[in-house]
C-alpha cells in the first residue's frame, strides 16, 4: 500500500517540464494520467503521448522507447491484465501490451486507427475496450467498444445497438461485473449490458441522475461508487448488482478510490484534510493514511 500511495503521489505531483529519473533526459508536456503496478519494483505510469516505467521501486524512471510502425496518440489508461501483462490505450487507435511488467512494449492492432480509446478493463482473462470514432457525417461521435480473449494480444470490435451521441469531448466510464454484466456511462448517458457488451440497455441505473466517477464491485451484486447525485461526490453502496445505489457517510472527496478488503481508500485534493483516508466499508474509522 506505501508504493500505491507513492504511485498517487507521483501522479497528482508531477507537472509540465519535469525532468524524471536519474540520468533520464525525459521531459514531460502534460500531467500524467493513470498507474499500473505490478509489484514493488515494477510499474509504469501515462499521460499525453508519454510512458514512464520503472524497475526499482520508483527510484529511477524512464521514459520507454515503444516499438511501433505507425503513430502512437495521446495515451489515457494503462491497466494489469496478470502478474506480467499489461494495456495502455490512447487515440488514434493506441494499444500497446507489455507481457514483462512494462519492460518492452509492442503496439496491438486495432480497427481502423480512428479510433479514441479511454477505458479499458479486464475481467478474468477477458479484456474490454471502450471509445469513440470520430465525427460522423451526422455530426455525432460513433461509440466502439473491443473486446479480448487472449490477454489483450488481439482485439474484436463488437456489434453495439448504441447508434451516437453528441457532444465534442464526451466522458466515458466502463465497468464490467462479469464477462457478461458490464455497465457503461458516457457523459450523462448509462447503460446496461447482460450479454458481453452485444446489446445495452439505457436507464437501469437508479437513481437516474447518478454519476458515477468509479466503480469497484466485491462480488456479483455488493459495489462500491464515487458518485455524485446532489453536488458532491460521495460514497455509494450497491446490493443488487449495480441497478440502484444509495450514498454512505462518507466525507466529500476526489476521484481517487480503492477497495481493498474490508477497507475503502479515497482522496481528497482540498481542505485542512487534504490526503489519502482508509476507513471502513460503511465509513467508520476515518483516518487519514
Amino acid at each position: 500500500m506505501r508504493k500505491f500511495i507513492g504511485l498517487l503521489t507521483i501522479l497528482l505531483g508531477i507537472s509540465s517540464s519535469t525532468t524524471i529519473g536519474q540520468n533520464t533526459q525525459a521531459f514531460l508536456t502534460s500531467a500524467l494520467y493513470d498507474a499500473a503496478i505490478w509489484d514493488d519494483n515494477h510499474a509504469a505510469v501515462v499521460g499525453a503521448n508519454s510512458l514512464l516505467t520503472t524497475q526499482n521501486q520508483g527510484d529511477s524512471w524512464s521514459r520507454l522507447p515503444i516499438n511501433r510502425d505507425n503513430y502512437v496518440g495521446a495515451i489515457s489508461e494503462v491497466t494489469i491484465v496478470n502478474s506480467m501483462i499489461g494495456i495502455a490505450i490512447g487515440n488514434d487507435g493506441t494499444i500497446l501490451r507489455t507481457a514483462d511488467r512494462g519492460v518492452t512494449w509492442s503496439q496491438i492492432p486495432s480497427g481502423t486507427g480512428n479510433e479514441d480509446f479511454y477505458k479499458v478493463q479486464f475481467i478474468d482473462g477477458v479484456g474490454y475496450l471502450v471509445g469513440r470514432y470520430r465525427f460522423d457525417n451526422s455530426g455525432s461521435f460513433i461509440p466502439v467498444l473491443y473486446k479480448s480473449s487472449d490477454l489483450g494480444a488481439s482485439w474484436e470490435e463488437l456489434p453495439s445497438n448504441i447508434s451516437g451521441f453528441a457532444g465534442s469531448n464526451p466522458s466515458f466510464r466502463m465497468y464490467f461485473i462479469t464477462e457478461s454484466i458490464g455497465y457503461l456511462q458516457v457523459s450523462g448517458d448509462k447503460y446496461m449490458t447482460i450479454d458481453g457488451g452485444i446489446t445495452w440497455e439505457q436507464d437501469v441505473i437508479s437513481p437516474g441522475t447518478l454519476n458515477i466517477g468509479s466503480m469497484q464491485f466485491l462480488d456479483e451484486n455488493t459495489g462500491y461508487a464515487y458518485a455524485n447525485t446532489t453536488g458532491n461526490f460521495l460514497v455509494h453502496e450497491s446490493l443488487d448488482g449495480g441497478s440502484s445505489w444509495s450514498p454512505l457517510s462518507f466525507t466529500q472527496f476526489s476521484d481517487l478510490f480503492k477497495v481493498e478488503g474490508d477497507k475503502i481508500y479515497y482522496g481528497s485534493s482540498a481542505g485542512a484534510g487534504a490526503g489519502v483516508t482508509k476507513s471502513d466499508l460503511n465509513g467508520g474509522n476515518q483516518q487519514l493514511v
